[in-house]
């Protein structure tokens, strides 16, 4: 059923969902902590082409789109500004750190919701969002892609003499 690599290994254990879980909420609380890092003055300035805002509501808005265990119907976040959460556009409309702190907590409960749903599923089951990606999947690419974003935020941070994010283990 699984490749040569995990025979023997029962990658439903609640142990190793566990470590995956852990090291998911490591890399969002470094993400959140870049909100509180970044002064006011850079909030709006654009870095690498986008706001550190824009960066940080991009990573954020995948955890809220992949963190889903069933095909339920996606509402984009923020609906009716221009933000554009891909990174495609220069955004219309601005996000203060306040509408992001907010949409962090809404994010939490989502993927405190994901987790739990986890604990009676296999994780290498096939998701309904996506049905090339295995739960696994989505937990590692949320970490790989947040984690992208956090460095790309601690290095405009260090350019600008300012203390980066600190690494969580």
């Amino acid at each position: 059923m699984y490749n040569s690599f995990s025979k023997g290994i029962n990658l439903n254990n609640q142990k190793i969902l566990e470590i995956f879980k852990n090291h998911f909420y490591n890399s969002l609380t470094m993400l959140e902590k870049t909100i509180d890092q970044c002064p006011d003055n850079m909030w709006y300035k654009k870095h690498g082409g986008f706001p550190i805002w824009q960066q940080i509501l991009h990573a954020a808005e995948s955890i809220y789109y992949w963190m889903r265990i069933n095909d339920e119907e996606y509402i984009l976040p923020f609906e009716g500004k221009k933000v554009y959460y891909e990174l495609n556009q220069q955004p219309v409309d601005i996000l203060t750190k306040k509408e992001i702190e907010d949409f962090f907590n809404i994010i939490k409960f989502r993927c405190n919701d994901f987790f739990t749903s986890l604990r009676s599923i296999d994780i290498l089951n096939k998701s309904k969002i996506e049905k090339s990606l295995t739960f696994l999947d989505i937990i590692l690419l949320q970490i790989r892609h947040i984690q992208y974003h956090v460095g790309h935020i601690n290095s405009i941070l260090r350019e600008n003499d300012l203390e980066p994010v600190q690494w969580i283990e």
